[in-house]
């Protein structure tokens, strides 16, 4: 398994990131939420809430967003555009316990998708 990020793999577009949150499903944990809509390329796209003022503290979620994607990449839909949306408590939680929170999410968003 490869543990890069790619260019090709990073969702940019500002449609994109509105129809993945107008049309797609999302699973909430207790830091994240994440959603999905089906697509024949698999895209990610990280987003941090408003309610975060400081742009040194949007840059530390997205950066840590981006790391646990990247870490556990296998466990999330194959294909598809993701948007993974931080919250402000990422910051002031200890790793290991946001990638539990990460696994738990992407499990509860699996399971609603494998039951449609």
């Amino acid at each position: 398994m490869s543990y890069s990020l790619s260019k090709e793999e990073i969702l940019k577009d500002g449609q994109d990131f509105r129809r993945v949150f107008s049309k797609g499903r999302w699973a909430r944990g207790k830091f994240i939420v994440i959603y999905y809509l089906p697509s024949p390329q698999r895209k990610v796209g990280f987003a941090v809430s408003r309610k975060v003022s400081r742009a040194v503290d949007r840059n530390k979620i997205r950066r840590k967003l981006r790391e646990v994607y990247r870490t556990k990449k296998d466990l999330f839909p194959k294909d598809g555009m993701i948007v993974i949306l931080g919250y402000e408590e990422v910051i002031r939680t200890p790793h290991n316990v946001f990638e539990k929170d990460v696994e738990h999410t992407i499990a509860s968003l699996k399971e609603g998708i494998d039951s449609r």
